[in-house]
């Protein structure tokens, strides 16, 4: 049998004094109204628990405070409402649609006065229109269904973006009754109307109060983790909703806050401000989205800054929040982990008004500023490097260093050898072990990084060579102790100078052709002639004279700092070990000085004779009674015997055999005169067979006789002369 099989009494009954248990799908059905607020129904012990979406013991706890919101709807001024009576088809159907006037009161036929329905539900009302109606009606039976929802009048305070009073509309829709259904507003629906909540809201603890004063907390969190929807009850007219600050917040929860329905328009502009060390700081009007549907985050507000600067430090990076309630929240974050990868929550979602702070890092990381330097948060690749170069460079000074080459392709990341290059390379006095690159602050303070490129040359540390930032200043330091060791090698570095400028350098002292001389690197079809040494420069001057000391040359090398470094070379070791540090390799503007050796040994003599760097062969006058007098060309440390001997040797009808003399040129400016004995076999010694030096004038006196000879033929050479007319004449017979 039907339900209305039976007797009008008991469906009356039925209608009037349903069960608890099925209060709500019986209202539903017969009323022609549905909502999803019938979560907040409370269960029966037959059907608990046989739902995953019926709220937990502690939502029904929380809906029972502030009443039975699972009574679907409390009727108020505006609503449009179906009234129907059984068997009365003359106030029912399209005779018993009725408006809730804005007394509260229904106008219904029949009955003497309005009816007060104001703050009561459809159940509610329909028993008291039965009630109503039972004095001219025999056993009314009474149903009450919604057609048009009135909006409902709510206030929304706190952590929401627009926080004030809001009037929802229930949302109607069709049903298999034929009549509307409706979805009553709910918390999370309210605060959406509402802008959504802000990044500080603390939806743990969502405070809903109603027109009655009663109250209860909601924790919206288990909604968006849970899936409680029990969480998100249906409002009612007058209610008043209060977000409230999160007293301490996580880069976790900020992140997950984000991405909730309820937490705004993710399309609408916000203004934030970076500050600190990035390249562009200052106020910034960003979308919320992105063109590629990312949100706004914290790595995307550092790159629309124009990225960090090299002094940031991004473990303690600061996010600074103002509640809508005047508490001010501080997310502290460590970009290092989202770098790294592992940590992506550390990219909060940004709020509105937000300001992000990057401090200076105290001591710089040369690893993490490698890792920082290959990332989105490095700022633009592309754009110009302004630096300045000081100390033991080539040309120190200021550059723009540019990132891009003429066809618009990288040129990679700006370094601190780089920068040296551009700067014409190091000089050969630079201390490469105490490099710093001074890097400003927005502190308007100066970090220091000290580099020590020695340990990139001997160990591959490629972490010493930094990575430059917007307005670096690399100073190179002049070294205190000069190692020619270390010389050679840093002269074949890639940041060590161009190898083919001309090389401007001096020379003096026992040097054949001392002076200042401009040596090419390069011959005349291009080819690198090498670096230029003591060695080649002694050859470019002449090559030493025989009495240099050449355990004692120096070379004199002006720093930046004005002062004048100077390196002790002693060939003798190179020619005796063949210790090639002597060799020194030369810089822009040394000065070579030879000194005079204070005692000559004569034993060394051809050892030194034989050298590179000594003249292949000198020039020394021969005069007097020799075969062939003049300049001859002899090898150096040639002996006077030896000259001698290259001139034709002596005239022996003519020359003084005993003795000859020797006129030198001194480097200071006179002339010394010596007499030798001279004896063929003598070994070279400077008492009587020393050796020859440049320019030296032998003179070859004549003999007694021949003195003599040449001043009689003198005195007597008109006679002879007179004679010899005479005898001519006498031949043609005069």
């Amino acid at each position: 049998m039907g339900l209305f099989g039976k007797d009008k009494y008991s469906v009356k009954k039925l209608l009037l004094n349903p069960p608890l248990t099925g209060l709500t799908a019986f209202s539903l059905t017969l009323l022609g109204y549905s909502c999803p607020v019938v979560l907040g129904a409370i269960p029966d012990k037959a059907t608990a628990g046989q739902s995953d979406v019926i709220p937990s013991e502690t939502g029904q706890q929380k809906i029972a405070q502030i009443g039975q919101r699972g009574e679907l709807y409390i009727l108020g001024p505006g609503d449009r409402v179906q009234v129907d009576i059984f068997n009365v088809p003359e106030y029912s159907g399209t005779n018993g649609q009725h408006r809730v006037l804005v007394d509260g009161t229904l106008n219904l036929p029949l009955l003497p006065g309005p009816i007060y329905v104001q703050g009561l539900t459809l159940q509610q009302a329909a028993r008291q229109v039965s009630e109503q109606y039972r004095p001219f009606l025999t056993n009314p039976i009474v149903t009450l269904s919604l057609l048009e929802p009135r909006p409902i009048n709510i206030a929304v305070a706190g952590e929401v973006n627009r926080p004030g009073s809001y009037s929802l509309t229930p949302v109607g829709l069709p049903n298999t009754t034929g009549g509307a259904a409706v979805q009553v507003p709910t918390l999370t629906r309210a605060l959406q109307a509402a802008g959504g909540v802000t990044q500080s809201a603390d939806i743990r603890n969502v405070q809903i109060r109603s027109a009655t004063g009663a109250g209860g907390s909601f924790d919206l969190s288990r909604l968006s983790q849970q899936a409680a929807l029990g969480e998100d009850i249906p409002v009612r007219d007058g209610d008043s909703i209060f977000v409230p600050p999160l007293t301490s917040l996580t880069p976790q929860q900020a992140s997950q806050l984000a991405v909730t329905s309820f937490s705004g328009d993710l399309t609408r502009p916000v203004n934030i401000t970076v500050v600190g060390e990035v390249n562009r700081p200052g106020p910034y009007v960003v979308t919320r989205v992105d063109q590629t549907g990312g949100v706004l985050t914290v790595s995307r507000a550092i790159q629309t800054a124009g990225g960090l600067t090299g002094a940031a430090d991004i473990q303690n990076i600061k996010v600074q929040r103002l509640t809508q309630t005047g508490i001010a929240q501080t997310i502290t974050l460590n970009l290092l982990g989202l770098v790294r990868g592992s940590d992506l929550s550390q990219d909060v979602v940004l709020a509105p008004g937000d300001t992000i702070v990057v401090p200076t890092v105290a001591r710089l990381d040369l690893d993490q500023a490698a890792e920082i330097a290959s990332t989105s948060l490095a700022g633009d690749p592309t754009r110009p490097l302004n630096i300045a170069i000081t100390g033991e460079v080539n040309r120190p000074g200021s550059y723009t260093v540019q990132r891009v080459d003429d066809k618009g392709g990288q040129l990679g990341l700006i370094t601190v050898t780089r920068a040296l290059q551009t700067a014409g390379g190091i000089t050969q006095s630079a201390d490469i072990r105490r490099i710093q690159v001074r890097r400003p602050t927005r502190q308007n303070t100066e970090q220091v990084i000290n580099v020590d490129l020695w340990q990139l040359l001997q160990a591959g540390d490629l972490k010493q060579d930094i990575i430059l930032g917007q307005n670096d200043t690399i100073v190179v330091p002049t070294s205190s102790n000069v190692n020619t060791a270390e010389l050679a090698q840093l002269a074949v570095t890639s940041f060590a100078g161009d190898s083919t400028r001309p090389l401007n350098i001096a020379i003096t002292g026992e040097v054949n052709r001392p002076g200042s001389y401009t040596v090419q690197r390069l011959d005349d079809k291009g080819g690198q002639l090498g670096v230029v040494t003591v060695t080649r420069a002694l050859q470019t001057a002449g090559g030493i004279t025989q009495t240099a000391d050449i355990r004692r040359i120096q070379v004199r090398r002006p720093t930046r700092e004005g002062t004048e470094q100077i390196i002790d070379v002693n060939l003798w070791q190179l020619l005796q070990s063949g210790d090639l540090n002597q060799d020194v390799i030369l810089d822009q503007n040394d000065t070579i000085v030879v000194p005079t050796a204070e005692v000559v040994d004569l034993t060394e003599t051809s050892q030194i004779g034989a050298a590179n760097f000594s003249p292949s062969s000198i020039r020394v006058n021969v005069v007097g009674e020799v075969v062939k007098p003049g300049v001859v060309e002899v090898p150096p440390n040639t002996s006077l015997n030896q000259a001698l001997l290259a001139a034709g040797g002596l005239d022996q009808l003519r020359a003084k055999t005993q003795e000859v003399e020797l006129i030198r040129l001194n480097p200071n400016g006179t002339v010394s005169r010596r007499t030798l004995e001279l004896d063929f076999s003598q070994e070279l010694n400077e008492n009587n067979n020393p050796s020859i030096r440049p320019n030296d004038v032998i003179v070859v006196g004549r003999s007694r006789i021949t003195s003599l000879a040449d001043t009689l033929s003198t005195v007597f050479s008109p006679v002879t002369n007179f004679l010899g007319v005479f005898r001519i004449l006498q031949l043609f017979g005069l």
